[in-house]
């Protein structure tokens, strides 16, 4: 259906007062409807009050490819695809295929956005995107006239925002250097581990930023490459080797390619080893329901080597025949054997381990080397 309005056409359904928007409405005169090409004669409509201003759609101009606007979130204006939240509508025009990419920020409030085309088909949509809680929805867009819906994420959340968008230049190139490339060290329940960050390039090379090529490496060993997403900028490797020299390698990547890799080292040091002994192991003899048991137990080391304690290897054995080895869980610190023989001598031996270290999660354990033993002779019963 056409609807006119003063001698100006457009397309619905939707609201008229000189420019599109959402319903079918018209107020204060007459208008004119085209169905299936024949234009009827004037209609006079009643009156009916137009909507609120801040629900009408603003139309921003993307003076040098960017464009931004402040607004704020109060009632009487919902939302069309999140129930109860309000929302403000906006739309810019494209002249050619272009990378857009449109930022949603807040102070007050969770950001959604969602894009639609012209017709009013969802394109995309995004929550935290961004920095925080802030929304950012980053694609090539063909040429022609696309809608933003600034909404939250919560029902009936008020406050500010500023809605920014951007769009590639038609010189576009690969990005620059990421920036402020660093590492640090840190430790958390007995497992160190390296982390990689760093912050956006300051020249995206006129296109939005797809996401970052990212490698770590030590000497005799690369680990990656990983593909980051644009607002996941850091990388982390555990239980790095001490006294070795690690370098991590970053690059950002547009629709045009991959820019050049900026780069930084860490000498990592310490004293991280093997774990050390078990302490306490000893010995046990129990009698339940009639059947005898010798029972070693333990308890962990002193030193985890810098890394998490996994679990331990365990074996017992007696002249003649070894049993195990057994693998137990961290907290499973004993090991018992049942009818033992008489007047005989069995020794335990216990060796803890952890991840192996500078691999990644999920691959095999070793046990250290230092092997603590405890005998114990049976005597008769």
């Amino acid at each position: 259906m056409e609807c006119w309005d003063n001698g100006q056409r457009g397309y619905g359904p939707f609201q008229w007062s000189g420019r599109p928007h959402t319903g079918c409405y018209y107020w204060g005169g007459t208008a004119q409807v085209v169905i299936n090409g024949i234009r009827s004669n004037e209609i006079a409509f009643p009156t009916i009050l137009p909507p609120s201003p801040v629900c009408l759609v603003v139309s921003l101009g993307l003076s040098g490819g960017s464009a931004s606007q402040t607004g704020q979130w109060t009632s009487g204006c919902e939302s069309g695809r999140r129930s109860g939240s309000y929302a403000r509508l906006y739309e810019f025009t494209l002249s050619g295929t272009r990378d857009v990419q449109i930022d949603l920020e807040s102070n007050n409030a969770d950001a959604y956005l969602y894009l639609l085309d012209s017709r009013g088909n969802q394109l995309d949509e995004d929550d935290d995107g961004g920095s925080n809680t802030n929304s950012q929805i980053s694609r090539s867009l063909n040429a022609g006239t696309y809608r933003v819906e600034a909404t939250t994420y919560n029902a009936g959340a008020t406050g500010n925002f500023t809605l920014r968008i951007r769009m590639d230049s038609p010189q576009a190139t690969v990005p620059g250097l990421p920036l402020n490339v660093r590492w640090n060290v840190t430790t958390e329940s007995g497992e160190r581990r390296i982390v990689a960050s760093w912050s956006p390039p300051a020249d995206n090379g006129g296109a939005a930023i797809t996401g970052y090529r990212v490698t770590i490496s030590r000497p005799g060993r690369t680990f990656g490459p990983y593909n980051n997403s644009p607002s996941d900028r850091d990388r982390s490797l555990k239980n790095p080797f001490s006294d070795t020299t690690y370098t991590v390698r970053v690059a950002a990547k547009n629709r045009h390619g991959t820019g050049r890799e900026a780069s930084a080292q860490i000498r990592v040091t310490g004293t991280s080893t093997v774990p050390g002994l078990p302490l306490n192991v000893r010995w046990n003899v129990t009698t339940e329901s009639g059947e005898r048991r010798i029972v070693a137990s333990w308890s962990p080391p002193a030193d985890n080597g810098g890394a998490a304690i996994t679990g331990y290897r365990v074996t017992i054995s007696r002249p003649g025949r070894t049993f195990g080895p057994y693998n137990n869980s961290p907290s499973d610190r004993d090991r018992s054997l049942k009818n033992p023989f008489s007047d005989t001598t069995y020794t335990v031996r216990v060796a803890a381990k952890e991840q192996t270290r500078d691999r990644p999660r999920g691959q095999r354990t070793d046990p250290s080397p230092a092997y603590v033993s405890s005998r114990k002779q049976v005597p008769n019963q």
